[in-house]
């Protein structure tokens, strides 16, 4: 998976975001004229946005869920195939992943969670439930029909047994 963009749009969010890019092993991408010391500059934020994701960049922005949401609505097209793509609230109460949540998302946002000393807010039924995602399963399991994951999870969810 290629390095996270961790989006910063203001100064007083650069030392979060330099934590959260060392939890993840991604690098800091800072807002032009409101930001210093950003590995990439960038001066227009949904462009920039569309471009780290359009490159399959799991993307981590510190700003509201919004703005991620508004700025990648054009660029959806295929959950199987997209990057992760996550908001960290600047008061670091919460780490939200938005995108990609069987694809790398909800194991991220706990990690940075962990990191920062706060919760991660998975929604994921199956996450939730059974602490696995069948569509990205554990190391060491396969599922034989991958195209019938989500059927399969939802009745298991709706307590069919196995």
């Amino acid at each position: 998976m290629p390095e996270a963009a961790v989006i910063c749009l203001h100064s007083s969010a650069m030392d979060l975001a330099r934590q959260v890019a060392k939890i993840c092993g991604g690098k800091v991408h800072g807002l032009r004229g409101r930001t210093s010391g950003a590995r990439v500059e960038f001066s227009d934020t949904s462009n920039h946005l569309r471009s780290c994701f359009l490159k399959n960049q799991p993307v981590i922005g510190l700003c509201s869920t919004g703005i991620l949401i508004r700025s990648l609505a054009p660029v959806l097209s295929d959950k199987h195939k997209e990057p992760p793509v996550l908001a960290v609230a600047e008061d670091k109460n919460s780490v939200i992943p938005l995108l990609g949540g069987h694809h790398g998302a909800n194991d991220l946002a706990r990690k940075i969670a962990e990191g920062i000393g706060t919760a991660a807010a998975v929604t994921t039924a199956g996450d939730l439930r059974f602490g696995i995602a069948l569509d990205q399963p554990p190391e060491g399991l396969t599922l034989a029909n991958p195209e019938d994951a989500g059927t399969f999870m939802a009745e298991l969810l709706s307590e069919a047994k196995v």
